[in-house]
C-alpha cells in the first residue's frame, strides 16, 4: 500500500520483483537483472532483497540489503514509500531458529544463506524514532559502522554496548563507553533487559520489546563500583553516624561480671 495514498498492489505470488516498468518489449518484464528489489514469501513471512534500488532500500528509515518484514513495516524505494500488510504466522521470539531458502537466479539455480526465522525483538526509541528489528545475536550498538545498529549521536561511543540473547532473554553489556548504560535508571556494566523494560544508552532511551523464553533469569548482583556504602544502604547519613559515636562516648562503660565457678555453677 502506498504510504501517501493510492492504489494498493496485491502480493499474489510468492516471488515478486519491484521496479520501474520498461517501455522496451525486450526488457519490459522485471527480473533479477533489472528490478529494484525482490519480495519473497518464505514460511509465511515476507523477505525483501535490495537488487539495485536508487539511493538504497530502507525499511522503517534504516538502510538494509535483506530483511524479514513485519506487518505494517514501511518500505522506501527511492522517493516512493509503501507499507506492507499481511497476516504474520505465529512464532516464538528468541529461539534463534534458522531456515534455508532456495534462491532462483536467472538460471534457476544457487542457494541462499540461512537467515533468522523471525525477529528476536524490537528496539523502540522512547519518544519516537527509528525502530530497529533485532534479527541476530549478538548486536553491537554504536555511533558509527561497522556497528549493527548505528545511532549517530555525539553522546554515543564508537562501539557503545552489546545486546546478546542468552537463554531466551536479552542482556546488555557496556563496551567501555564514555557515557555508560542504565537499566530502568540504574547504572550498570552488564545486566538483563527483561521484556518491555526500558534502558538508556548515554542520553538515548529505548524499550526492548520481545517475548522471553523459559523462566526469568535471576537479577544480577550490583556492580561493585555502583554499590552504595553500607551506611547508605541502611539509610544512615554521616551526621547520623557522628551522633551515634558522640552518644556512645558519653556513656559509662559497663563493668564486666567476673564469674566464680565454685559458687556460680
Amino acid at each position: 500500500m502506498p504510504a501517501s495514498g493510492g492504489r494498493s498492489v496485491a502480493l499474489n505470488k510468492p516471488r515478486l520483483f519491484m521496479g520501474r516498468e520498461k517501455k522496451s518489449a525486450s526488457t519490459g518484464r522485471l527480473s533479477q537483472e533489472n528490478a529494484y528489489c525482490l519480495l519473497e514469501l518464505i514460511d509465511g513471512w515476507w523477505y525483501i532483497d535490495d537488487l539495485r534500488s536508487p539511493g538504497g532500500l530502507k525499511i522503517n528509515g534504516s538502510i538494509c540489503k535483506r530483511q524479514r518484514l513485519m506487518p505494517g513495516d514501511e518500505i522506501a524505494i527511492g522517493k516512493h514509500r509503501y507499507r506492507i500488510s499481511f497476516e504474520a504466522p505465529k512464532h516464538n521470539l528468541g529461539t534463534g531458529r534458522s531456515v534455508a531458502a532456495k534462491q532462483r537466479g536467472p538460471q534457476g539455480q544457487g542457494s541462499r544463506k540461512p537467515v533468522m526465522a523471525g525477529p528476536l525483538g524490537r528496539l523502540v526509541p522512547v519518544g519516537g524514532g527509528v525502530v530497529h528489528q533485532l534479527t541476530k545475536t549478538p548486536v553491537i550498538i554504536g555511533r558509527k559502522p561497522p556497528c549493527d545498529i548505528v545511532i549517530p549521536k555525539k553522546t554515543i561511543s564508537g562501539k557503545h554496548c552489546e545486546l546478546s540473547l542468552t537463554d531466551g532473554y536479552w542482556r546488555i553489556k557496556d563496551l567501555g563507553s564514555h557515557n555508560g548504560v542504565r537499566i530502568e535508571g540504574q547504572s550498570c556494566k552488564e545486566g538483563w533487559v527483561l521484556p518491555q523494560q526500558q534502558f538508556s544508552i548515554a542520553d538515548q532511551r529505548f524499550q526492548l520489546e520481545y517475548e522471553g523464553q523459559g523462566p526469568r533469569p535471576l537479577p544480577d548482583e550490583p556492580d561493585f563500583q555502583f554499590r552504595k556504602p553500607l551506611m547508605a544502604q541502611l539509610g544512615l547519613s554521616n551526621r547520623d553516624i557522628d551522633k551515634i559515636v558522640d552518644e556512645s562516648e558519653d556513656e559509662e562503660p559497663t563493668p564486666r561480671k567476673r564469674w566464680d565457678l565454685t559458687t556460680d555453677a
